[in-house]
């Protein structure tokens, strides 16, 4: 079981962060294919919390 700071690789993403209980939780990044990116808060496995999306021409800085 994931615990702890670590890196997730799958197909279609990348998570560098903390993990709790094999879920990632608490501050993390997360990339996907498509050149998204995601830094902030992590809860069960989903961005919760505060953070910063990044897509390809604009990006979003608050609360999910």
């Amino acid at each position: 079981m994931r615990h702890g700071i670590g890196v997730l690789v799958t197909r279609n993403s990348l998570y560098e962060g903390y993990f709790s209980l094999g879920h990632r939780m608490g501050k993390g990044y997360m990339a996907y294919p498509n050149t998204s990116v995601y830094l902030g808060d992590f809860v069960n496995d989903r961005p919760h919390g505060h953070g910063m999306l990044s897509l390809a021409e604009e990006y979003y800085i608050g609360d999910f």
